[in-house]
């Protein structure tokens, strides 16, 4: 490929790990800043001290996220700060500042639940960070110097992606979950055009990015499209060396446009459901809420306060709504849900009858409360690593989970010796892994059939089609 990466700038990068000498300043670094801002809010607030370690673990995670950035593809970081903020600082919020529901509430107090999720997520990121994984992108170089990777590869891997989008919602629920892994090849595509400096590579960005915008609010869904950028943010970082102010900016920026969409998501969809006005799109209408509320944020004078808002982060209410049925049922299952969620994602149907089973199931289940048909919760791991083994043994089976994510992301990386690009495909692998609100069976799902698919795709297109990609 002529559009190659430029050796100087990019010789001592690390795709996924820091270099020695910065990781121990960075690391030094973001242990200060934790314990500074945790005593700080100790000090200043009455709150219990597993809470106050709660607040050092959220800005822990979120330190380490931002100083990953331009040094990795932070997919694992990406994933903790997801987890602290959902499983710590949302219920933190919710104890401490109110704008709880009926429903959308804590069931268990601060202590309790603390005492479970703080240790939880630390023996999380504790096992994300006992196997690292190190890649240096002279390979992917090398590789894109040979010549063998053409352009129109890269167009063609975009083109199915974005063929996929038109033709998924018509396929047959067989084909569904294909269709939906071959609609993600466009950002695949992108990280090839980014990685590789192509000519045009932000006119692309610019180009996927806007018809996913339409697609997402076609759809009235943004979950897709929000992790999506920022994992391919990540590596922006890391292509265009960007500096710690230009971050910031970003993030910024970012985090103001997610807050904005939170809150008018509600508002959008209910005028969509009411009818597009003449000469309107549903995309003028989501602007245009977007940048009202972004005016009303800023200057705080939003209507919607800040309970309400962070109903939408906190899954902690899920997970405290599971300790009170498990505490007074007091029927932990031992594993039963892991081992139902590794048959179905391992064993073909040949073997094994496999469940049908609705998204909500284990909710309605584990909480003992009830939702509607159209919509979907789930208990997240942490509600099953509790569900499973209670408080202790939970703990332990979350610090297991993060050495098994650290383990398959080590996996893929010596693969990548083989298949230097492979790397670029990892965030579509770890989707659903980074998510903190989706449970077992849909993340091992999502990881054997995505990689099973990628090796398929490698293999034909090197066996069949004559490919290197």
């Amino acid at each position: 490929m002529k559009h190659i990466l430029d050796n100087k700038a990019y010789s001592n990068k690390s795709l996924l790990m820091m270099t020695t000498k910065d990781g121990r300043a960075s690391e030094t670094f973001q242990f200060v800043t934790a314990i500074v801002v945790a005593l700080l809010f100790y000090g200043g607030m009455e709150i219990y001290w597993m809470t106050t370690i709660g607040i050092g673990v959220v800005v822990y995670s979120l330190v380490w996220y931002i100083e990953s950035l331009g040094r990795g593809s932070a997919i694992l970081q990406i994933m903790i700060v997801i987890a602290a903020f959902q499983w710590i600082l949302g219920p933190i919020i919710a104890y401490h500042w109110g704008g709880e529901t009926l429903k959308y509430r804590m069931y268990v107090n601060e202590e309790e639940y603390m005492d479970f999720a703080v240790p939880a997520v630390m023996a999380l990121l504790i096992g994300v960070r006992l196997i690292p994984a190190k890649v240096n992108l002279n390979s992917i170089v090398s590789f894109m110097r040979s010549g063998e990777l053409r352009d129109r590869y890269i167009y063609l891997l975009i083109l199915i992606g974005w063929s996929a989008d038109i033709l998924v919602s018509s396929m047959p629920a067989s084909l569904l979950f294909v269709g939906y892994i071959l609609s993600q090849f466009k950002y695949i595509g992108l990280l090839y055009l980014i990685v590789s400096e192509h000519r045009h590579r932000w006119i692309f960005t610019i180009a996927i990015f806007l018809l996913s915008l339409i697609t997402s609010a076609e759809e009235g869904l943004f979950h897709g499209l929000i992790l999506w950028s920022a994992l391919i943010f990540s590596y922006i970082c890391v292509a265009v060396n960007i500096t710690r102010v230009q971050k910031l900016f970003v993030l910024s920026v970012g985090m103001l446009i997610l807050v904005s969409l939170q809150v008018v998501k509600s508002d959008y969809r209910q005028l969509i459901a009411s009818g597009i006005p003449l000469g309107e799109t549903k995309v003028s209408i989501l602007i245009d809420l977007v940048l009202g509320s972004s005016v009303q944020v800023s200057t705080g004078e939003s209507e919607t306060d800040i309970g309400s808002l962070n109903a939408r982060m906190n899954q902690g209410w899920i997970i405290s709504a599971v300790m009170k049925k498990m505490k007074r049922d007091e029927n932990y299952l031992e594993g039963e849900t892991i081992i139902s969620a590794l048959q179905d994602s391992l064993l073909p149907r040949f073997i094994i009858d496999k469940r049908v089973v609705r998204v909500s199931d284990n909710f309605e289940k584990f909480t003992g409360l009830v939702v509607g048909k159209n919509t979907s919760m789930g208990i997240s791991i942490l509600g099953e690593a509790y569900v499973n083994f209670a408080d202790f043994g939970g703990v332990i089976f979350m610090l297991f989970w993060g050495i098994f994510i650290s383990l398959i992301m080590k996996i893929i990386v010596d693969f990548s010796n083989s298949f230097p690009t492979l790397v670029l495909w990892i965030p579509l692998i770890f989707l659903q892994m980074v998510k903190a609100e989706t449970e077992l069976v849909v993340v091992l799902n999502h990881g054997v059939k995505t990689t099973i698919a990628i090796l398929l795709f490698f293999w034909t297109a090197k066996k069949v089609l004559g490919w290197r990609i």
